[in-house]
């Protein structure tokens, strides 16, 4: 598996403050909710992947 390029904590940093972790909207569509939750997929997923590469996991 590649490793990140080496600014990636800066960039899973920057994504995680734009995009928080937050419940649903009463206001929000269905099809927003399902885009913000990919979203936020996404950045845990990022997130693990570099925790594991600073620990010196695969």
């Amino acid at each position: 598996m590649k490793t990140f390029p080496h600014k990636s904590e800066d960039l899973v940093k920057e994504l995680n403050k734009l995009y928080p972790e937050r419940s649903p909207r009463i206001q929000q569509s269905e099809r927003e909710i399902w885009m913000e939750a990919g979203r936020r997929e996404l950045i845990n997923q990022l997130i693990v992947r570099l925790e594991r590469e600073q620990n010196g996991g695969s």
